[in-house]
């Protein structure tokens, strides 16, 4: 059973090598979070555009990204200004963990 107001479970996941860099790949996580939050978005439109405004703020889904020292959770969201009639695409930590072989 999914969360109340979690309308489409999607997941996108980015993994870093140890010698990756954590900025390139946050900003990967959230371009592929963008993608499908946008998708999500134009597809309500199409259907029922009368409701699109009901899911601003909505958790459409949730981006992570790891690498061997740590792990970061999304939670992916978009909102919508009226007034320049654009979409913003938006995210919030959900959680950080550090990963069991840094715990040791």
């Amino acid at each position: 059973m999914f969360a109340e107001g979690l309308f489409f479970p999607f997941f996108a996941c980015e993994v870093k090598a140890h010698n990756g860099k954590w900025d390139e790949g946050l900003r990967q996580e959230f371009g592929a979070a963008a993608t499908y939050v946008d998708a999500i978005v134009q597809l309500c439109e199409a259907v029922k555009p009368d409701e699109v405004n009901q899911m601003q703020g909505q958790i459409l889904g949730f981006g992570m990204l790891h690498n061997h020292e740590k792990i970061e959770i999304y939670e992916h969201f978009f909102l919508k200004d009226d007034d320049k009639k654009e979409i913003n695409y938006d995210r919030h930590r959900f959680s950080t963990s550090k990963s069991a072989k840094t715990l040791k």
